[in-house]
């Protein structure tokens, strides 16, 4: 079988994810590359947002393979006890649970937690997880679920060459395990942008949860115990949703690899990622679509997905879009992705920046290409959210547009919420000058 360039062979031919794409994994978990304080504020800020909530809520960090079957691992890779997540746990409040003790237990009663196959823990392992985190969902009855949970039931990413494979299987994982639970809906994304509705007509309650391909193996476990669950991909809550769904539990998912780069929770950036993947080459539109009663307010979530989820060409009626309805899910921003789209700029960066993604150099100097050739410019700030890679990225247009004022306070703003950078410094050496030329 083939092994997958991103896997790092470990004793029993067990694999664990820490080649190439794997975001840095194995540095980070060994101490050898320390959690900056940029991220720290990025966890501390979506932590406030989420702990706010007056409904329940839960932030499940998950365990990598590495720290679960460590005595697996290359003798040269050690686990470090002051890798990211426990420098990172002590700010992300009363809501975050990182199960790593739950998840060693499974494995000494002989449960497969992580197959040596996969970069995801198994299916089993993520129901027994939920299982044991309900009550904190202030759920302590009994419910019945519709599938058996198999560990076997994987993509087996990292004994795959071929990446087209891998998504396939990925996708097939979403279909109903049982007729007592129905996927009404999905936007057919697999990552950013993808979102999907479950219905379960025994259930109780609405979920609004968010994660990753880790959850692909936790959403049957959420659609079994609620009347309807709400997926949405992302790794922080976005407000504008919470407003729309009302829901009666907040559940946030994050592998332990993203604590180091985490997304800033954005208003409104699950519709414009979805509304800015829809644009992408290949995309073939909404994958299930089916008619079934549901809740008022997961029906006006799935009426704006279906509209903002099409290709370009289908997009003209969008400018009748009721901001009356959908003001919680910001259709200022909407309308101004739209004028992006018209003008045919390259979407990938900017949905990286309006979703909320913590700063990558290769992205934000891609928005300072965009911003200087003339391709987004300040009738699209809706666009940018509060965060370092946004306010950068404001700074510049207002530079560009003239109003070298108004780009100070940004400035000041973005360095006391998100920290200084060489950006900030060159900011500051170049708005002095500006404004002092200008005086």
């Amino acid at each position: 079988m083939e092994i997958s360039q991103k896997a790092v062979i470990g004793k029993d031919d067990f694999l664990f994810l820490g080649g190439a794409d794997s975001n840095d994994l194995i540095a980070h978990i060994s101490g050898d590359v320390k959690i900056t304080a940029a991220a720290l504020k990025v966890l501390r800020h979506n932590a406030a947002i989420l702990n706010q909530l007056t409904c329940s809520k839960l932030l499940l960090v998950v365990p990598e393979a590495h720290v679960v079957y460590q005595d697996l691992l290359p003798d040269e890779i050690k686990v470090s006890e002051d890798r990211p997540v426990m420098q990172a746990l002590p700010v992300l409040g009363a809501a975050a649970v990182y199960p790593l003790q739950k998840l060693r237990n499974l494995r000494a009663k002989g449960v497969c937690v992580y197959s040596g196959n996969d970069s995801h823990w198994t299916e089993t392992a993520a129901f027994e997880t939920y299982i044991s985190l309900r009550s904190r969902l202030n759920r302590t009855g009994k419910f019945k679920y519709f599938y058996e949970p198999l560990a076997s039931r994987e993509a087996g990413d990292l004994r795959s060459g071929s990446p087209r494979q891998v998504i396939e299987k990925e996708m097939a994982q979403r279909k109903n395990y049982t007729s007592g639970v129905q996927n009404i809906f999905s936007n057919g994304m697999l990552n950013h942008g993808s979102a999907s509705v479950i219905v379960n007509p025994r259930g109780t309650g609405r979920c609004l949860a968010f994660g990753t391909s880790f959850s692909t193996r936790l959403v049957p476990a959420y659609g079994c115990d609620f009347r309807e669950t709400i997926f949405c991909y992302g790794t922080a809550i976005d407000p504008a949703l919470v407003d729309l769904v009302k829901p009666d539990a907040v559940i946030v998912e994050m592998p332990e690899r993203f604590i180091h780069y985490p997304t800033a929770a954005a208003r409104g950036g699950t519709f414009v990622s979805a509304l800015m993947a829809s644009q992408t080459p290949g995309y073939k539109g909404i994958l299930h679509d089916l008619t079934q009663k549901v809740s008022q307010n997961t029906e006006s979530f799935i009426k704006a997905q279906r509209l903002l989820c099409r290709p370009a060409a289908a997009l003209a009626d969008l400018g009748l879009f009721n901001e009356a309805e959908y003001r919680s899910v910001e259709a200022e921003k909407i309308q101004a992705v739209l004028g992006i789209i018209a003008r045919g700029v390259e979407m990938m960066p900017l949905r990286m920046l309006a979703s909320g993604q913590f700063r990558r150099n290769v992205i934000l100097y891609s928005i300072f290409g965009m911003i200087d050739r003339g391709e987004i410019s300040l009738e699209d700030r809706a666009i940018i959210p509060d965060t370092e890679m946004g306010g950068l990225a404001l700074v510049r247009l207002l530079i560009r547009g003239g109003k070298g004022e108004e780009a100070l306070q940004v400035l000041a703003h973005t360095k006391e919420a998100w920290g200084t950078s060489p950006e900030t410094e060159y900011y500051d050496d170049y708005l002095g000058k500006l404004v002092t030329a200008a005086a």
